[in-house]
């Protein structure tokens, strides 16, 4: 093989391992991109309804709140509730929020809901995955509450990705949350909402 053939051969393999490392780094770049995606709340379809609810627990036990949290598909809060409650447990602190959530959809006659847990023990029984004698009653009254609904899912969701319900329960169980704090939410709820209302926004422009 001549000298100008193997400079050849040479820059033709260095050129498709460069190639071949580039295609490496904008797979993992777009592979972390959908990562940082995932870790945010999501909005629902159009015409539907989302309800984020959590729970806020000590563990003493001595303190106990829940959070209910609806959203359409742009991100816009539709209902924010928070209230302390006595609970004999996280379990059923979660499901009471749940029960909330079911309440105040039957209440406003929405159609389309998706509700949203971080508690996946929670959303398995509401599939009918699990029988948890505890909670049994209350699940009972969520079946009773959405049985009118056209469309509805329970669906779990990391933590990161309930970060206002989760803010707003916690705030609610240390009474940090001020009266007036539906109009002027507290910088942590506040960040929170606005993340989702942005993630909504690239959600429709994507």
């Amino acid at each position: 093989m001549t000298t100008l053939r193997k400079a050849q051969t040479f820059h033709a393999e260095y050129q498709n391992t460069k190639n071949d490392e580039e295609q490496s780094i904008l797979n993992l770049n777009s592979e972390r991109i959908r990562e940082q995606r995932s870790t945010f709340w999501k909005p629902p379809q159009h015409d539907t309804i989302k309800i984020n609810t959590d729970a806020g627990w000590d563990r003493e036990g001595q303190s106990q709140s829940i959070a209910v949290i609806a959203g359409d598909d742009q991100g816009q809060p539709l209902s924010r509730t928070a209230k302390c409650i006595n609970a004999s447990s996280p379990l059923v602190a979660e499901a009471l929020a749940l029960r909330e959530a079911a309440l105040l959809a039957h209440n406003l006659h929405w159609t389309h809901v998706i509700f949203e847990s971080d508690n996946q023990m929670l959303i398995e029984a509401c599939k009918g995955k699990n029988r948890i004698g505890i909670i049994y009653n209350i699940l009972m009254d969520i079946k009773e509450l959405t049985k009118n609904l056209q469309f509805m899912s329970f669906s779990w969701t990391p933590r990161r990705c309930n970060e206002t319900a989760h803010n707003i329960a916690d705030l609610c169980k240390r009474r940090l949350l001020p009266p007036n704090w539906l109009l002027q939410p507290p910088p942590s709820v506040r960040r929170a909402l606005v993340q989702d209302a942005m993630r909504a926004w690239e959600n429709g422009h994507n």
